[in-house]
């Protein structure tokens, strides 16, 4: 047992070194403006931070590049009150720290890639509460920490990279409270709750979680309490007060915050939407041919801004779609049968599974019904299914290790995620946008145009295109690889040290 404990322990660090690693590699060597709408996001920041300069409360450099950027984009994101809040200070710090306007966009882009390790490291936790073996458990972190597309939006300046760690830490709270007792269930119910209101004010994306998360703390909080051999009155009684606590927190926070922009939010997902009865079929139809939509741009396109996006493999979709459908024939499996290993009753998990399934459901009819209901069929894409990945990925890790042994699906994981991260870099990043690594871009490959085509001089991004100092110096570069394919065989190491170590349990 001490030798096991340990086995998992290493790997665990070992997980979240390799997410750490790949954030940060890709945030520092990605070309600037090379993700969906980030030239956009920057610029409603530059907005806010303008403003914020009114009153003396930011050192954000008048250069002629961010004027040139409020001037040329018209940008409005009433859906993502908490990103420009959160992530000005980001580029403020970075721009005086480097006395750099394209440093401090690095900076703050490595920064929002630590969302990475709080994703890997809460998908741990949620399966350890859910008193999964330590191998699964590696599976699950594993998968999340080695996403090529999560890790492209993570590393970089996008609302995805606040909701997606928000959202992520909100699920996993909310199992934690379902394995806790008395006031760690409270705690933990608070914290789900919290990360899920602040989740949804990051990017609307995230709407479908938080409400299942409210929804859901009262509820688990009654169904799923554990008495601990007290009498069942007693334990409904406390209970009640808890639910009504929860009402309470629930009803505060929304005054609190709504002045910040949850009265925006909802006029962001609702305004001139009228789905009616008769629609609800059309939404139906939208949905089922947006599936394949959302599964390759989810698995494949390691959303490039502007006109095209460079692609993976095809075979990379191909192992997540049977990921996908051994995960679900195992789910039901399981949902017939639970395993001995599960630290909550059965009811606990079949309660959990139906409200994570209602988040998922959710998540993937909220941009259909938008574009039924506005006429506006705004492109399909995986990303916004990033909010509900931790439990995702863990239910169908747990349906596929309930066909297959976990100590067997993890050196396969390990190898297979590992690699799939290093093909992102050394395959696709790396030739596509370099003509010498690192100091010089390949020009031709860079798109640099706003949403819809609106254009942008150039000449005003080239500031924020360029490598200072030691950003475009060789051992830099390549020291960040090397630590990505470092902490890649160590994870790949510890998987067959863990398996071997639970064989010879």
């Amino acid at each position: 047992m001490p030798e096991r404990f340990t086995a998992a322990r290493r790997l665990h660090v070992a997980v979240l070194l390799f997410a750490l690693t790949s954030a940060t590699t890709m945030a520092l060597l990605r070309p600037a403006f090379q993700v969906s709408d980030e030239v956009n996001y920057l610029a409603s920041i530059r907005a806010r931070m303008a403003l914020d300069a009114q009153d003396g409360r930011t050192r954000w450099p008048t250069t002629p590049v961010c004027a040139a950027l409020g001037a040329n984009i018209t940008y409005s994101n009433p859906g993502r009150p908490l990103f420009a809040w959160a992530v000005a200070p980001l580029l403020d710090r970075g721009c005086a720290l480097f006395s750099s306007t394209a440093a401090g966009l690095l900076f703050a882009r490595a920064m929002l890639g630590i969302g990475m390790v709080i994703m890997a490291a809460a998908a741990w936790r949620a399966a350890a509460w859910l008193g999964a073996p330590a191998a699964l458990a590696a599976c699950v972190a594993l998968i999340i920490a080695a996403h090529p597309v999560l890790t492209t939006y993570q590393a970089a300046i996008t609302p995805d990279a606040l909701a997606n760690p928000l959202a992520a830490a909100s699920a996993a709270a909310l199992i934690g409270s379902s394995a806790a007792r008395g006031a760690g269930r409270l705690a933990w119910l608070a914290v789900a709750m919290a990360g899920a209101l602040a989740a949804a004010m990051a990017k609307d994306t995230a709407l479908g979680m938080a409400l299942v998360v409210l929804a859901a703390g009262p509820f688990v909080t009654l169904f799923t309490w554990k008495t601990g051999g007290r009498r069942t009155g007693i334990a409904w009684g406390q209970a009640a007060l808890a639910s009504a606590w929860l009402g309470l927190l629930t009803l505060g926070t929304w005054v609190v915050v709504s002045t910040a922009g949850v009265e925006g939010l909802w006029r962001y997902q609702m305004a001139d939407v009228r789905l009616e009865a008769d629609a609800l079929p059309e939404v139906g139809r939208t949905l089922w041919r947006a599936l394949p939509r959302y599964h390759e741009t989810m698995a494949l396109e390691i959303g490039n801004f502007g006109g095209m996006s460079v692609r993976l493999p095809g075979s990379i979709a191909l192992l997540s779609l049977a990921f996908i459908a051994l995960g679900l024939a195992g789910l039901v499996v399981m949902w017939r049968r639970p395993p001995s290993w599960l630290a909550v009753s059965p009811r606990t998990f079949r309660i959990l599974t139906v409200f994570f399934g209602v988040a998922v459901a959710f998540t993937l009819l909220q941009p259909p019904a938008r574009n039924v209901a506005t006429g506006v069929h705004t492109a399909i894409q995986g990303r916004w299914l990033f909010p509900i990945i931790l439990p995702a990925v863990l239910w169908l890790t747990m349906g596929l290790c309930t066909l297959v042994r976990p100590g067997r699906v993890l050196p396969l994981s390990a190898v297979l995620g590992v690699s799939v991260a290093w093909v992102t870099l050394a395959w696709t990043l790396l030739p596509h946008y370099y003509a010498e690594v690192p100091s010089s871009y390949a020009r031709s490959g860079l798109f640099l145009r706003g949403s819809y085509g609106v254009a942008i001089d150039p000449s005003l991004l080239a500031p924020l295109l360029a490598r200072p100092g030691w950003l475009g110096e060789a051992w830099f570069a390549w020291s960040l690889l090397g630590a990505v394919f470092a902490s890649g065989i160590w994870v790949i190491a510890e998987a067959f040290r863990l398996t071997r170590a639970g064989s010879a349990a």
